[in-house]
């Protein structure tokens, strides 16, 4: 039996008790019997609610949430060292930009390829799941399996270009100069990959998650690889796929707040709830 059956059952059962002793006591009883009458209303239109989403999150004021808006960079051709203005590090933080500070293709060869993404405080457009797909045909939505379920993915389509400050729009491959596998990044704003990302890292030679941080989540492959470059789904991705031993077997990892997490469909019946019982407020009156 349904929790909702079992309530509306209790329900019923404390009506029928105040519709028996009612009559000996004051009529100041009968707004009670009305709640009650209320509460049976709101029990049976929350239990045939369905929900969009199964699960709903919740942040304070001014938290900042990874955005769609990322981006790579290559550097200047005649850059010297990571201050310089035409550094690919520089290109990235003068434009408001937050550092990934870790080239992509260290230890692999390969160009200097840093990444870098905006903030936002709106969880909409915040994005949810980061994936990397190898694919020589990397197409422009993708659906994956994240978290159990089909989730709409997009590639990173924006990158600063050899000697130039403008964003060039288009796909970027993470092993680009480096040989090995065509590799590609993807986002995901679909609410059911779960809660928006609150921060973006980097980590080395390790695909374990550090150990004082439990919300460390790696970046996963979200497709099958081709060819000689077959992965499995789910796999922590090697951003250096196919580069040889000498690559540094660079992993990425995201963070994600510990937040409020309310099942939408008990959300609905507390908020029908309170909001039958401020409409009722007339009724009541003050014990003090």
């Amino acid at each position: 039996m349904t929790n909702a059956k079992v309530l509306t059952k209790k329900l019923l059962s404390c009506l029928l008790c105040l519709c028996l002793v009612l009559p000996l006591f004051s009529s100041a009883f009968v707004p009670l019997a009305a709640e009650l009458k209320d509460a049976l209303t709101v029990e049976s239109s929350a239990a045939g609610a369905t929900a969009n989403y199964e699960h709903e999150y919740y942040y304070t004021n001014g938290t900042t949430f990874m955005s769609t808006d990322i981006v790579f960079s290559l550097p200047d051709k005649n850059w010297i060292g990571a201050t310089a203005s035409g550094s690919a590090e520089k290109k990235i933080t003068n434009n408001g930009y937050n550092l990934v500070d870790q080239d992509l293709n260290d230890g692999a060869g390969g160009d200097y390829i840093f990444m870098g993404y905006k903030n936002t405080t709106n969880p909409a457009n915040a994005v949810r799941a980061l994936g990397v797909m190898v694919t020589e045909n990397p197409p422009d939505t993708y659906y994956a399996n994240f978290n159990g379920k089909s989730c709409l993915f997009k590639p990173v389509k924006a990158y600063y270009d050899w000697d130039s400050s403008s964003i060039t729009t288009g796909v970027l491959d993470m092993n680009k100069g480096a040989g090995g596998a065509y590799i590609y990044l993807y986002y995901s704003t679909d609410p059911n990959a779960g809660p928006p990302i609150t921060n973006f890292d980097w980590e080395g030679d390790s695909h374990t998650n550090d150990a004082g941080n439990i919300c460390q989540t790696p970046v996963t492959y979200i497709n099958s690889g081709y060819g000689d470059y077959g992965v499995t789904v789910g796999d922590v991705a090697d951003m250096n796929r196919g580069c040889g031993s000498s690559s540094k077997d660079t992993a990425f990892f995201v963070h994600t707040s510990i937040n409020t997490e309310v099942e939408t469909a008990n959300l609905r019946a507390v908020y029908a709830s309170a909001q039958k019982y401020i409409n009722n407020s007339s009724r009541y009156t003050s014990s003090s």
